[in-house]
């Protein structure tokens, strides 16, 4: 499962190096180039309770990027936006909507705090390729490359809407994100 994390932030840095630990295919987008030369240089430093581990992980800036019609097999199957929600900007509106059109197959999990993203999010991802999370892991950015998991929480994940039509094909997806995020650990 191809996996895109879009916030290289202490959610995104955390997510991206336990699912890229896990074995999934993660690409990492980032805000400013210094931070994705960075991980891409040296990978993502985890720490915790256990010890400090580094984890590979591709990243590059999210102005990097190839156009989205231009992906093709490259497009990711999620995207986990893991932005703060004041960071959700009108472009990146615009570019998600752009890889959406390009990527039929794309689903994006929004792991926002807070109301009014998933309405306005809504308006540019069709609303069976959109889904919610609740995170109460705890991280803390130490750095460009580094985070510091501060404790193990749940991750609950659903559809932003429902409808009965296809309600079906949105637990299978769900599944398959469940079985990669429970693979490391996310509960």
């Amino acid at each position: 499962m191809r996996i895109w994390v879009l916030g290289g932030g202490a959610i995104g840095l955390l997510y991206a190096a336990k699912l890229r630990a896990s074995g999934a295919d993660v690409l990492l987008l980032t805000r400013t180039r210094e931070q994705a030369a960075k991980i891409a240089a040296s990978g993502i430093e985890v720490r915790d309770e256990k010890g400090s581990w580094n984890i590979p992980c591709v990243s590059i800036a999210v102005d990097d990027l190839t156009q989205p019609g231009e992906l093709g097999e490259e497009a990711p199957e999620w995207i986990l936006l893991t932005v703060k929600q004041y960071g959700i900007t009108e472009g990146m509106l615009a570019w998600l909507a752009s890889l959406g059109q390009a990527s039929p197959r794309m689903k994006l999990l929004a792991m926002q705090n807070g109301l009014g993203h998933l309405e306005r999010l809504a308006a540019h991802v069709p609303p069976e390729r959109l889904y919610a999370a609740v995170v109460s892991e705890g991280a803390l950015r130490t750095g460009p490359a580094s985070v510091q998991h501060t404790g193990s929480g749940v991750t609950k994940i659903g559809a932003a809407a429902s409808d009965a039509e296809g309600e079906k094909q949105r637990r299978g997806a769900l599944k398959d994100l469940q079985k990669v995020l429970q693979n490391e650990g996310f509960q």
